[in-house]
């Protein structure tokens, strides 16, 4: 079983490509979240996988949430392994994941990083065709290191070095801030389609007018509302306009 968390597709990208390869089921944190499904049991020689993104060298608030909550079924044979896909770094996000995990006496043998586009639009310029298909070719080899692994069930040892230990508590604290739905605002091409209030992992958005208006006073700042945007009429104060979108190119549907 894989368990995954996706806003552009770039981590259900992941999710697929490994299932092709173990025959893994795949499973949406947003769908479970949705559903209200926090019992999981992993079957006998199942492998289970944990799937998501670095934020502000954490994880997602919505992975929190539902590692928080979820009640995972393993046997004792069960190999179980976790990824964290990054922009910069990894920092501390596959130590959460430990950690969290470690509470139902879970233990992740096997840790890997997969460097990907960052979506991170406030920072990062995306408009760049020809460095997001590079980076998504880097994406293949680093698969073929990592597939063979988990096919074979491959521990190995994960070192998350002080600094980023320390320094993660810090960027929790920043990303608590950057969360506020207050930095959202919808320009005026909107045409009024409503894909961002239907598709917000945390339902923070709702249509008024005709126009999203956000509800919440802070959501996960995943940035599906904005990337996936027909007419990239959601904008982060003033600092995303000229950065472009991205989704990734393998994937296509809304979970």
């Amino acid at each position: 079983m894989i368990i995954y968390f996706s806003a552009t597709g770039n981590n259900k990208y992941l999710a697929q490509k490994i299932a092709e390869k173990t025959g893994e089921n795949i499973l949406s944190i947003i769908e479970c979240t949705k559903e209200n499904n926090y019992e999981i049991s992993i079957a006998e020689n199942e492998s289970l996988g944990i799937i998501v993104p670095t934020y502000f060298w954490g994880l997602p608030s919505i992975v929190e949430e539902f590692l928080s909550k979820v009640k995972i079924s393993i046997s004792d044979n069960t190999y179980v392994y976790a990824i964290a896909s990054y922009g910069t770094t990894t920092a501390n996000a596959l130590g959460y994941i430990k950690n969290y995990l470690k509470k139902q006496d879970i233990t992740v043998d096997a840790a890997f990083e997969v460097k990907m586009t960052d979506t991170w639009t406030v920072m990062f310029d995306l408009t760049d065709e020809n460095k997001i298909a590079q980076e998504q070719a880097n994406v293949e080899t680093q698969l073929e290191n990592i597939i063979p692994k988990i096919q074979n069930k491959q521990p190995n040892s994960h070192k998350i070095s002080i600094y980023h230990k320390i320094g993660s508590r810090f960027a929790r604290r920043m990303y608590d801030n950057q969360r506020k739905c207050k930095h959202l605002h919808v320009l005026d091409n909107c045409v009024s389609c409503s894909l961002c209030a239907q598709n917000c992992p945390v339902s923070a958005i709702t249509m008024i007018d005709g126009k999203p208006v956000w509800t919440l006073e802070k959501c996960v700042m995943c940035f599906r509302c904005l990337h996936r945007c027909p007419t990239f009429s959601i904008q982060y104060d003033d600092k995303t306009e000229h950065h472009g979108q991205y989704t990734n190119p393998h994937i296509d549907l809304f979970d």
